[in-house]
């Protein structure tokens, strides 16, 4: 008899090392397992109430993610608004700034008085030329950041009503499988077993895909691709020209 047990004990050991250090061992009792497990129809059928815990353990684990990307995406659409807010005041400014230097340099280019006056401040030309490449180059980009703003919280909102649209459904669908696990504790049976596992299948699958296609964290660097030389991009001259 001991000598049977200490069999067993070596097989058990064998048996654990090969699974941890072989990848095609492991993946294979893997298989093995899953397919012994799943839930088929004639399997729900030998244990209902095993299947609907199951399942209902699947749907709490899969609302708390979903409740974890819900929290994540609205943190993501709150900064979006701000720093979009926030470029919406400054355009203005910067614009408005823009005019100012050009309106100096030309004053001072054409009656020839350098260093032109800035606001009391006294610039030379080659300073008043760079300010005025710097002023384009962040008006530019935030006309562009403008548009990609646009476009990260349209995405974001659509992420956000798709995972709150998902979470309905799965808290509704989880009520169901409650009051189903209650009917089975009192007869022992499961009504209306015909394609129940496809509809609960459907509904994982569902979830699965919104928690993956949400899980992105966008960022202007993700839509917009700027160049940091625009303004040096543009001759000054065509700058001087833009009365817009």
């Amino acid at each position: 008899m001991k000598t049977i047990f200490a069999i067993l004990a070596l097989a058990a050991v064998v048996f654990a090392g090969a699974y941890l250090v072989s990848d095609p061992f492991r993946t294979k009792v893997n298989t093995l397992f899953e397919s012994a497990t799943a839930w088929t129809d004639e399997n729900i059928a030998k244990d209902p109430e095993g299947y609907l815990r199951w399942t209902l353990a699947e749907f709490d684990r899969m609302e708390d993610e979903l409740r974890g990307r819900q929290v994540n995406l609205r943190t993501q659409l709150n900064s979006l608004e701000r720093r979009s807010e926030v470029d919406a005041r400054q355009a203005p400014l910067v614009a408005e700034k823009l005019e100012e230097l050009k309106a100096a340099y030309r004053l001072a280019d054409d009656t020839g008085q350098w260093p032109a006056d800035i606001g009391g401040l006294r610039v030379v030309e080659d300073e008043l030329r760079q300010l005025i490449l710097e002023a384009d180059e962040r008006r530019a980009r935030y006309a562009e950041n403008a548009r990609a703003y646009e476009v990260a919280i349209s995405r974001t909102r659509n992420d956000l009503a798709r995972v709150d649209s998902v979470l309905s459904d799965l808290r509704e669908r989880r009520s169901d499988v409650d009051r189903q696990l209650q009917q089975v504790r009192l007869h022992s049976t499961l009504d209306g077993i015909e394609g129940l596992n496809d509809r609960i299948n459907a509904l994982l699958d569902t979830t699965r895909a919104v928690r993956s296609e949400t899980e992105r964290t966008l960022s202007l660097d993700d839509l917009l691709q700027a160049d940091e030389r625009a303004a040096e991009s543009r001759r000054f001259e065509d700058i001087m020209r833009d009365d817009s």
